[in-house]
C-alpha cells in the first residue's frame, strides 16, 4: 500500500487565509475522490486535537488516518514536529500544501509555491520578513522533488528568480466552493436576512482578503472616496478581512466587516455592485474565482495573474492609477449592457475550475513514485 502524508496544519486554521482554505479544501476533494482507492493510504499530520479539526473524523473515510502530533509552542511545528515524526514513520510521500518543508523529510515530496511576492516587491516587507521567506522558500524549492504552482505566472516567476528546472514545477489551477459561490433566485431571501444581519441598506461595493500593502488597500480607498466626491452617489465600500487592524479612516463610505462564514461572503458578493480587486501582486487570486461565480462584475487590477486567471471579463485598471479606477467604477453603474457581458463571461471562466479537478492532478502527481532525483537548482 502506497502511503501519502499530508500537511494539514493550515487547513486547520481558525482564521484562514488563501492557503488556509486551498489547503482545507484541496484535502476535503482528495478524500472524495480517493475515499474507495484501497492501493492507497493517507496519513494528515495535524497540530490540533482531533475535537478541533475542520474535518471531522466521521466525514474520514476509512483509508484516511488523522495523526495529531503535540506541539507547545506556536511556531516550527512544521520544521520541527513534524520532522521528527517523519524519522520515526515516513510515508512514501509528504505533500506540504505551502512553501516550507520540515527540517527532515522522506525520499520523495512535493509542495506548492503561490507566489513570490516578496521577491517580486522587497520594498513591501521588513528586511527581516523578507529574510525569513527567501531562506525558507529556496530551500523548499531546491527540496522538493515536484513544486506545485497555482498559475503559469507563478511558474515563470519560480524560474526567473530561483533558476529552478521547469520540469519539476507543476501548474494546478486551484478551484472554488461551487455549492456555496454560485447564483440564482433561490438565494435572495437568504442574502437579504445576511445584509439585515449587518444592518446593510445601502448599495455597495465590495472587497474580500488580507488588509496589507501588498494588496494595495490605500489606493483603493483614496479612489473611491474620490469617485464618490464626484458621482455624488450613496455607495459605500465594504472592506471583509480577518485583518483586525485600523485602517486609519474615518469615513461615512467606508466600512470594514470581520471575516464572515463563506456562506455570508456568497450573500455579499451577489447583492454588490462590484467586486474590487485591487491587488499589486498575486499567484492566483481565490476571491476573483468566487465573485465571478456568483454573478458579481469584476474590477481587478492589471496584473499577471489575473489576466491569466480572469482572462477578459474583468474590467482592469493599472494598480498605480487612480484614475484607471474611478473610471471602471463609473462604467459598471453607467452601461447596463457591458455590465451584463461582464457577468456572462464571469460565468463562463470561473465553470472551467473547481476543486474536483485540482484534486485529481494533485493526485496524479503525488502517487507518481518514479520521481527524480532533485535537480541542483542553485
Amino acid at each position: 500500500m502506497f502511503i501519502i502524508g499530508i500537511d494539514g496544519s493550515r487547513a486547520l486554521a481558525k482564521n484562514k487565509t488563501g492557503i488556509g482554505w486551498y489547503s482545507f479544501y484541496l484535502i476535503k476533494a482528495l478524500q472524495e475522490i480517493a475515499k474507495d482507492r484501497n492501493d492507497l493510504k493517507f496519513v494528515l499530520y495535524s497540530n490540533q486535537p482531533l475535537s478541533l479539526l475542520s474535518l471531522k473524523e466521521k466525514e474520514t473515510p476509512l483509508n484516511w488516518q488523522i495523526r495529531f502530533l503535540s506541539w507547545p509552542w506556536r511556531f516550527f511545528w512544521t520544521q520541527i514536529r513534524l520532522s521528527l515524526e517523519m524519522m520515526k514513520n515516513p510515508p512514501d510521500v509528504l505533500f506540504v500544501p505551502a512553501h516550507s518543508l520540515p527540517l527532515f523529510c522522506p525520499k520523495f515530496n512535493v509542495l506548492t509555491i503561490h507566489d513570490l511576492g516578496f521577491e517580486r516587491f522587497p520594498y513591501l516587507y521588513s528586511r527581516k520578513e523578507r529574510a525569513s521567506l527567501q531562506f525558507s522558500y529556496r530551500l523548499g524549492a531546491q527540496r522538493a522533488q515536484k513544486i506545485i504552482v497555482p498559475s503559469l505566472f507563478t511558474k515563470k516567476e519560480l524560474i526567473d528568480f530561483y533558476n529552478i528546472n521547469p520540469d519539476k514545477i507543476v501548474f494546478i489551477p486551484l478551484g472554488y466552493d461551487k455549492n456555496i459561490f454560485c447564483q440564482g433566485d433561490d438565494f435572495l431571501k437568504n442574502d437579504q436576512a445576511v445584509l439585515a444581519r449587518y444592518k446593510i441598506n445601502f448599495p455597495y461595493f465590495l472587497y474580500v482578503g488580507r488588509i496589507n500593502k501588498k494588496k494595495n488597500i490605500s489606493l483603493l480607498i483614496s479612489a473611491f472616496e474620490k469617485f464618490i466626491k464626484k458621482s455624488s452617489l450613496p455607495f459605500k465600500l465594504i472592506l471583509i478581512s480577518s485583518d483586525n487592524i485600523s485602517l486609519g479612516q474615518n469615513n461615512s463610505f467606508l466600512l470594514k466587516l470581520p471575516y464572515l462564514s463563506h456562506k455570508e461572503i456568497a450573500s455579499f458578493y451577489r447583492r454588490s455592485e462590484a467586486f474590487i480587486f485591487p491587488s499589486l501582486y498575486e499567484g492566483f487570486g481565490l476571491p476573483l474565482l468566487e465573485a465571478m461565480a456568483c454573478g458579481t462584475p469584476v474590477i481587478a487590477s492589471r496584473i499577471p495573474a489575473f489576466l491569466e486567471i480572469g482572462k477578459d471579463a474583468p474590467l482592469y485598471f493599472s494598480p498605480h492609477n487612480q484614475d484607471e479606477l474611478i473610471f471602471c467604477l463609473h462604467k459598471i453603474i453607467n452601461e447596463p449592457e457591458l455590465r451584463k457581458k461582464i457577468i456572462s463571461r464571469g460565468f463562463e471562466i470561473s465553470d472551467a475550475y473547481s476543486w474536483r479537478k485540482c484534486a485529481q492532478q494533485t493526485l496524479k502527481i503525488l502517487e507518481f513514485q518514479n520521481y527524480s532525483s532533485p535537480a541542483k537548482n542553485f
